[in-house]
């Protein structure tokens, strides 16, 4: 147990009994604020199943072991972003799937445009629809207006928190009236 300013991390799993109390091991906490970091995993849009996550892309057991020639990436975000950008650098020809980049001014998404050109990587401003093996092994990105083939692809569509199992807790953003 570590204490930092008014703060006690307990780095073991616990409890919630209702939205001010956490039992872990056999000590039950009182508190009026509750930090609960459970992580968050890759959220998967139907018919994109056939491409791949980051955990399977940066994890130990990852299924890539070489980089790829071709790499597809679906999505704007942070995580579509920055992999777009890092794997151009170890020389995949990368095509960024986005209508736009990050969740920030216009002034800031071109600037992140030019930068991302400069590095090599095509953006797309196509909404995929979905991903799908072909015969080959390889991956095509399917849009409103056609499909391209990649060596891989990867979709980075956002992500989900691991809430399942924490009871008593009223989401981030929300009060209880």
């Amino acid at each position: 147990m570590k204490e930092h300013e008014n703060v006690t991390f307990l780095g073991k799993e616990g409890v919630m009994l209702d939205a001010n109390h956490v039992k872990v091991e056999d000590r039950t906490y009182s508190t009026k604020y509750v930090v609960i970091a459970t992580g968050a995993d890759p959220f998967v849009p139907k018919g994109f199943e056939d491409g791949i996550t980051t955990h399977e892309l940066l994890m130990p057991k990852t299924k890539i072991r070489n980089v790829p020639e071709k790499f597809g990436i679906v999505g704007g975000g942070y995580i579509g972003v920055e992999i777009s950008s890092m794997f151009a650098k170890f020389g995949s020809k990368v095509t960024l799937f986005a209508s736009h980049l990050l969740n920030v001014s216009q002034e800031i998404q071109d600037l992140l445009e030019r930068r991302l050109k400069e590095n090599g990587v095509e953006i797309v401003k196509e909404r995929a629809i979905g991903v799908k093996k072909t015969e080959d092994g390889r991956k095509k990105v399917i849009t409103e207006k056609g499909e391209r083939t990649f060596d891989e692809v990867l979709v980075a569509t956002g992500r989900r928190p691991n809430v399942k199992g924490v009871n008593g807790v009223v989401p981030l953003g929300k009060r209880e009236r």
